[in-house]
């Protein structure tokens, strides 16, 4: 049963690695003093707030590093504003917006969960 489930896993491996995972038991009780804990970590995580000025900094510098094109077009990054937590959304201030796509996404996402280990 268990093979299974890490079976099922792996179809998802994109997104499990985005995410906690403890194995617990029940019947022994290993790892149960764990959950709460991991809860409480997980849950600051989703409702933390960013300054616009770190958001952008750090966008910037990542941009240095590597710079986004589409279509032989280099993609212009002007801005970064947090405009919710819980679940904590990122609104860009970007030249040329139809541009950007589930790729972009992704780039800036992956930037954001490396600084702050979300």
């Amino acid at each position: 049963m268990l093979a299974q489930l890490e079976d099922s896993f792996l179809q998802y491996e994109f997104l499990m690695k985005k995410i906690e995972i403890m194995k617990i038991s029940c019947l022994d009780g290993k790892n149960i003093n764990k959950v709460l804990p991991m809860v409480e970590t997980v849950w600051e995580r989703y409702e933390q707030k960013f300054t616009d000025i770190f958001l952008t900094d750090l966008f910037k510098e990542a941009l240095l590093k590597a710079p986004l094109y589409k279509n032989g077009k280099i993609l212009t990054f002007y801005k970064a504003v947090q405009t919710s937590s819980a679940p904590i959304r990122i609104d860009l201030v970007v030249r040329n917006p139809e541009l950007f796509g589930q790729n972009q996404t992704s780039f800036y996402e992956n930037v954001l969960r490396k600084a702050v280990n979300l």
